[in-house]
């Protein structure tokens, strides 16, 4: 019975895995950590960073929206609020996430990433 639920434990492990990716990402020269995760929930996609949470097209704690998809492995979060706006990029295979401050003169910030097991 214990072997049963561990295989299950194991198979939906993998199987939530493949739907998302969990992310330490830190930008260059900077020993601050982001922990990132990007999974589907409920047919919707969240997006997390930290301990923000944003949902496909739903407001979020800070007023904004996110519009977050994935297409060939890279997942696309487009934000809007009424402070801020920005496109972030994740590309798991590479490891890279670049943010793309659109209220900010388009500044560009790349973080490097590797897989985590944070929840």
């Amino acid at each position: 019975m214990k072997l049963s639920i561990l295989i299950l434990g194991i198979l939906f492990s993998f199987s939530a895995h493949a739907k998302g990716v969990r992310l330490v990402c830190a930008e260059a020269n900077s020993s601050t950590n982001l922990l990132i995760q990007v999974h589907h929930h409920k047919q919707q996609w969240v997006y997390q960073i930290d301990e923000l949470i944003m949902k496909n097209g739903k407001t979020d704690a800070l007023g904004g929206v996110a519009q977050i998809s994935k297409k060939n492995g890279i997942y696309t979060i487009n934000y809007k609020s009424n402070t801020s706006a920005s496109t972030t990029l994740i590309n798991p295979k590479t490891g890279l996430m670049t943010v793309q401050d659109l209220a900010d003169g388009n500044k560009t910030i790349e973080y490097q990433c590797k897989p985590s097991n944070f929840k």
